[in-house]
């Protein structure tokens, strides 16, 4: 991935192959809503919390030892486990120390994209774009489709018929397609789909 600056077009399919398989979409739209998060914040310098700092260590040290790129992505896992968390969960969104520690976990994922070469926050937009794109490909749909399955889920509940809330929910999940429920309203990813 960090030749294709040097490579013609191809190399740049071939990093989206990469990104795709070993950075599933989740991980770069979690590192997309971190940086959301902590933008609306008042901006402050804050030190990295110790957990980042330790996996900054064992980056550079990983990076220092051949280029050992799957420790690199191995460590990220603890940092994308924490800031789904706060992100995500009831207790994460009212932790006191939210965002220093998104701050830190994204400061933490934009070092490690600029040594691996990967594209940085705006890229990752253009990543899942494509990702986006190729999850609708592969399921035969369009962003109206899923726009009208969150429609449809949505009226089913409002009606408390959950069956077919769930219905439609399995349905998308089987094509690819997750919905996830966020306070602001329904969005999806895409995530592989299972045979």
């Amino acid at each position: 991935v960090w030749l294709s600056r040097d490579l013609p077009d191809e190399s740049v399919q071939v990093s989206e192959v990469w990104l795709s398989r070993d950075l599933p979409d989740e991980s770069a739209q979690t590192w997309q809503d971190a940086i959301a998060v902590v933008e609306d914040a008042a901006s402050e310098e804050e030190p990295l919390t110790k957990d980042v700092q330790e996996a900054w260590a064992a980056v550079d040290g990983a990076m220092a030892d051949d280029l050992n790129t799957p420790v690199v992505l191995a460590t990220l896992s603890v940092p994308l486990k924490g800031m789904n968390d706060l992100l995500n969960t009831k207790a994460g969104r009212k932790a006191k120390d939210r965002q220093p520690r998104l701050r830190s976990y994204a400061a933490l994922l934009t070092h490690v994209f600029k040594l691996m070469g990967l594209p940085g926050v705006d890229g990752a937009s253009e990543v899942l774009s494509g990702l986006r794109g190729a999850a609708l490909k592969r399921a035969g749909l369009t962003e109206e489709d899923v726009a009208q399955c969150i429609e449809d889920r949505k009226a089913a509940r409002a009606n408390k018929d959950y069956d077919a809330a769930d219905e439609v929910r399995k349905n998308l999940e089987a094509k690819g397609i997750t919905l996830m429920d966020t306070p602001q309203g329904t969005t999806w990813r895409p995530t592989p789909v299972i045979n």
